[in-house]
Formats: C-alpha cells, structure tokens, sequence
C-alpha cells in the first residue's frame, strides 16, 4: 500500500506529517483525480483536504482516507493542521510554490516547516503488481490506437 510507505518515510525523518500538494502524488496515493487538493499524511491517518468543487468527488474516489472540505486554500490547510498540533511537518517542495510555502509559515508559527525533495518520488518507483498490470494494459490500448493511426497516415493526409 503506498500510504505505508509514506507512513515510514515520516517515521524515518521524525515528522509529525507530511503535507503533499502535487495532484500526480496525491493521486498516486489516494486515487483522487481531481486538480486541486491538499493531502496530509500522518504516521496514525490520512486526509484529503479539498474545497467544496472537489468533496463529492474525493469521498467517491478517495477510499482509504477521511476527506475532509476545506476553504479559504493554505490558510483552511493551516487551520485544520493546526488541530494536529505538529511540531515537525514535512512540506513537499516540489509541489507547492515558494508564496505558498510563506503563507503556511506564517500561519503554523512554531512548527518546523522540513523540505520534502525526492523522497516521495523514490516511494513511486518500485512497482507493485497491480501497478505493472494497469501498465500492461496501459500499453496495449496504446499499441491499439498506434495501429489504428498508422493505417491513416499516408503523404498529403491533413490533421484536420
């Protein structure tokens, strides 16, 4: 389960939670499609911190954590943070924006912000088998279509 691996990672780097913003990690590890969310991952839970475009969509696809709304972006991620308590709290850097990064400081105070860099990225590369089966069929719908393409193109065949 890929949640668990994010669980160690805090363990190992002595943090209360990490905060994940990029929507290809959030995805990875919740299965929410949508573009916009915020996930904190803690040792003991999960949750998907979305507003209100996102929340039925996030309970439908985001089985294996809480969901919950938020508003107001990072200052309604603060607030909700804030209820854990942290005192270390791991912060994806190559998913949030520098002002983004400033505005949660400034909100959090005390709490020690720590640079997630390539962490989360490495606990994507070994692939389980149900990964490497998606992959497969990933691959042959995509051989499918390449095979129904190259029978169109012929010299003065026009895109449009």
């Amino acid at each position: 389960m890929p949640t668990e691996k994010v669980r160690q990672l805090t363990e190992q780097m002595c943090l209360n939670g990490i905060l994940i913003f990029s929507p290809e990690n959030i995805r990875y590890l919740t299965g929410f499609s949508g573009s916009e969310g915020y996930l904190f991952a803690g040792i003991d839970e999960i949750e998907l911190l979305v507003d209100s475009r996102y929340i039925t969509q996030a309970q439908e696809e985001a089985s294996s954590c809480q969901v919950y709304m938020i508003d107001k972006g990072i200052k309604g991620v603060a607030e909700r943070l804030r209820q854990r308590r942290p005192s270390r709290l791991g912060i994806e850097a190559e998913g949030v924006s520098l002002a983004s990064f400033e505005a949660l400081r400034h909100e959090l105070g005390d709490v020690e912000l720590v640079p997630i860099i390539g962490e989360l990225q490495r606990l994507r590369v070994p692939k389980s088998e149900d990964e490497i089966l998606l992959m497969r069929q990933a691959i042959a719908i995509a051989e499918e279509a390449w095979k129904s393409v190259q029978k169109m193109i012929k010299p003065g065949v026009k895109e449009i």
